[in-house]
């Protein structure tokens, strides 16, 4: 289940029965102003299924605390602690995102 909190509104998005881009209906406005400042938004990604390949190396920076960029402050996770789900690479399925040394994908991807 995945959460975003703006302001007075959380927005709730429930997986498999609502996929990430097909959540259009109540999109949370993530620029405070003209000058691109974001407004900072939590996601409850808890109880996802995480597939821990090279997809997800930004959510794993983002979990260490390495993640640059425009996106280091734009959200803050609830919860660090994302399991990879049956659909990672063998070696990797049923640890903690943050547990995986390394995340790949296989060629070409």
């Amino acid at each position: 289940m995945i959460s975003t909190l703006y302001k007075d509104w959380i927005y709730w998005l429930t997986y498999p029965s609502t996929k990430l881009k097909e959540s259009h209906y109540m999109k949370p406005k993530l620029w405070k102003n003209r000058n691109h400042t974001f407004v900072q938004f939590s996601l409850n990604l808890t109880g996802n299924p995480i597939i821990c390949d090279c997809i997800a190396t930004e959510l794993k920076q983002k979990i260490e605390g390495t993640l640059e960029g425009i996106f280091r402050d734009m959200f803050e996770l609830t919860s660090k602690d994302l399991r990879c789900a049956g659909k990672s690479p063998e070696e990797t399925q049923g640890l903690l995102l943050s547990e995986v040394k390394s995340l790949t994908c296989p060629f070409p991807s």
